[in-house]
């Protein structure tokens, strides 16, 4: 499996949820995942984020994992 890039991750994770209006604590009570974790991976301390964090996290956002991950050239699923 190819390695992605956290500072991507960070990019478009930060750019979808402020696209909301979203805060941090906002999307983890939407996705489930901690605010601690978003704030890691969204400051790119996090550099290995589990798929199973992606997925709750895109589902949140309507967005898809490719979108997160940098792969995808729109946000939709």
């Amino acid at each position: 499996m190819p390695s992605v890039d956290p500072s991507r991750i960070a990019d478009t994770l930060k750019a979808a949820r402020v696209r909301l209006g979203w805060s941090r604590e906002t999307l983890a009570h939407h996705s489930g995942v901690s605010w601690s974790a978003i704030a890691q991976i969204e400051s790119g301390r996090r550099k290995d984020v589990r798929l199973g964090t992606l997925s709750a996290l895109a589902e949140a956002l309507g967005v898809s994992v490719d979108y997160l991950i940098g792969n995808a050239g729109t946000m939709g699923q």
